[in-house]
């Protein structure tokens, strides 16, 4: 499973500065895998279908921004490559929707993928917070940027929050978009946020992607909160 739907945000510039913004996008199709495709056990793909967040969950202030899809295999470069996420049939991994907030340029997706055991289960979420990892993602991120604007760079700016170790929420990483418009780089205006979930032998990661604008309502934070949660509630509650 990969971090997210990686999502790339083109985000708006430094303050006072000249600005573009672009929607997120799936990856690309990748070059190669070695991912296994053979089938997996009824109970795998129920767990598969049920884990990752869909429209009912997150409710009508949000609209699908890009179509939930069938997992593809990890390309030669991927973050996953090697791991046993890369190990699992494609039908034990599932490719969530990604929603874009109402007049906002704030998205959320997830991910998912069911492993044969806890303990499997339980080592991709190490791998997934492990600084190697964690720094693979910064440097995938990073390329995704300066593709849209060679300006930007990618700094990792937290690997906690509040909740993590608690009810299944096991990582977390925030990445700080920067801009620089010819004084060093300072905060552009996105982030691009990783957790990871565990549920039993089924780990969810779920992507929130955020450029920021002046007409952002000053609530919008706390409503995204509230759906988001609402969200992982409903995924947990199939889950259990």
């Amino acid at each position: 499973m990969k971090s997210g739907p990686a999502l790339l945000l083109a985000v708006i510039v430094a303050t006072g500065c000249s600005s573009q913004t672009a929607p997120p996008q799936q990856p690309p199709e990748p070059a190669s895998t070695t991912t296994a495709t053979q089938p997996v056990d009824a109970a795998t793909t129920e767990l598969a279908d049920k884990a990752t967040i869909t429209q009912a969950d997150i409710g009508d202030r949000w609209t699908v921004h890009t179509e939930a899809k069938a997992a593809e295999g990890f390309g030669d470069g991927s973050c996953a490559e090697g791991t046993v996420a890369d190990a699992l049939p494609l039908d034990a991994r599932r490719t969530g929707a990604v929603f874009q907030a109402e007049n906002a340029t704030w998205y959320v997706g997830s991910n998912a993928a069911v492993f044969p055991d806890e303990a499997t289960a339980t080592e991709w979420v190490e791998t997934r917070k492990s600084a190697p990892y964690v720094e693979c993602l910064r440097a995938e991120f990073e390329q995704g940027q300066k593709e849209a604007d060679p300006r930007f760079t990618v700094a990792l700016a937290s690997t906690t929050t509040e909740g993590v170790g608690t009810q299944g929420f096991e990582a977390y990483a925030l990445y700080q978009v920067m801009a620089d418009v010819g004084s060093g780089p300072q905060n552009a205006n996105g982030t691009i946020a990783r957790h990871t979930y565990r549920v039993g032998r089924t780990v969810i990661s779920l992507a929130i992607d955020i450029a920021t604008n002046p007409n952002d309502p000053p609530d919008l934070q706390q409503v995204v909160s509230t759906d988001v949660h609402r969200a992982l509630s409903a995924v947990y509650a199939r889950l259990s």
